[in-house]
């Protein structure tokens, strides 16, 4: 195993303790989220569970507010796409409809009947002039995250910008798949392709939510955005005091970890973004 991949090996097994990232607004916002999706809804475990649209509607929500995906600035947005997943939800729990499509990709199960567009591809919302105002996939794709217990992947830029840079750091000898916009197929099928070298070559296993925290939090090392990474007390310290963030971090080897992975992944993050920006 190459001294990358070893960092990464490392860092997994860190991610793995039950009290890392106890003190980030990310894990507070994640896990209140998430016994919101358990306290509502009708049925005993996600895959049996079955909400109203008004559920759907207050989940979708604060999802929107807590990982800023802009629903709200479209006028009846949350409203459209709560009323079609609130529709799915009525043919089978969407537990179930996210984990299938994961398998097989098949739009199918997603289709708006007499619009020829299915949940991914429609058109939520509208600006002030009437004018559509696109698809939602990031918001969609968050929601599928908590419905499933963590156990579907999520498409943001960071995740979409930090793919090939990874791959890059780990030394892959074939060439990355490309994650095309919008397009949530090719998505799960580069983070499958990922995370299966991972385990082939090198035995390293992580699932979807492991994978979209070890991108997450090295994207916002890299962006040097720590708000949501550190607790309050290290934020302030870190930007207050002055403190350096390897003092600030002393006490979690896994972070100090993380800060090491992204002096690596930055610069090729950096790299990737210029040729694309082109």
């Amino acid at each position: 195993m190459n001294e990358n991949l070893r960092l990464i090996k490392e860092i997994v097994e860190g991610m793995k303790s039950s009290n890392f990232g106890s003190g980030s607004v990310y894990e507070k916002d994640k896990q209140c989220i998430k016994k919101m999706f358990d306290s509502l809804g009708t049925g005993s475990t996600p895959y049996s569970k079955v909400y109203t649209e008004e559920e759907i509607y207050i989940l979708l929500t604060v999802i929107d507010s807590t990982y800023s995906t802009q629903m709200t600035k479209r006028y009846y947005g949350t409203v459209e796409l709560a009323k079609v997943l609130f529709e799915l939800n009525t043919k089978k729990p969407l537990c179930q409809l996210f984990t299938d499509f994961l398998k097989d990709k098949n739009f199918e199960v997603f289709s708006i009947p007499g619009k020829g567009t299915n949940l991914f591809t429609e058109n939520y919302g509208i600006d002030k002039n009437g004018t559509d105002k696109g698809k939602a996939v990031s918001l969609i794709t968050k929601f599928a995250y908590f419905v499933t217990d963590f156990q579907f992947p999520i498409y943001d830029s960071i995740v979409t910008e930090l793919y090939k840079p990874f791959w890059t750091f780990c030394g892959f000898s074939d060439k990355p798949l490309p994650i095309k916009k919008y397009d949530v197929p090719s998505l799960i099928t580069a983070i499958d392709v990922f995370i299966a070298k991972l385990e082939k070559e090198e035995g390293i296993h992580i699932d979807y939510d492991t994978f979209d925290q070890l991108l997450w939090r090295t994207g916002k090392i890299c962006r040097e955005n720590f708000s949501l990474i550190l607790s309050m007390e290290q934020y302030i310290d870190y930007k207050r005091e002055k403190t350096p963030l390897t003092e600030v971090l002393k006490n979690d080897q896994t972070m100090l970890k993380f800060l090491t992975l992204a002096s690596h992944i930055c610069p090729l993050y950096k790299k990737y973004k210029n040729k694309t920006n082109k």
